[in-house]
């Protein structure tokens, strides 16, 4: 499980390294999990979060961890000032929450 700080470079050169590492120790690479922690932060783009603007460019985002090497992405919407500030409302943070999993099922 990654930071959520951890930028896409740093994900790739993790997983390398586990790769590798499991490899080295007999292990099959392909069988292990790559779980990251992604912040999400809907509907304000921001090109350092690649998680965040609208859901469109939210699940480009998520490829791109996946081309990073993720198998699993732990969407971390807590991030969010308006979800997780120490100033957030609690009924804003909530409704923005369930957008967030609106927008984000599967087939949203």
């Amino acid at each position: 499980m990654s930071s959520s700080r951890t930028t896409l470079p740093e994900i790739s050169r993790g997983v390398r390294i586990v790769r590798e590492a499991a490899e080295s120790a007999g292990r099959d690479p392909d069988s292990l999990r790559i779980v990251v922690r992604g912040v999400v932060q809907a509907g304000r783009r921001d090109d350092t979060i690649p998680l965040s603007g609208d859901w469109d460019q939210i699940r480009a985002g998520a490829e791109r961890y996946a081309e990073a090497g993720a198998t699993e992405l732990f969407y971390e919407p807590n991030w969010d000032p308006r979800i997780g500030g120490p100033d957030a409302d609690p009924r804003a943070a909530s409704e923005l929450g369930a957008e967030v999993l609106a927008g984000l099922a599967p087939n949203g």
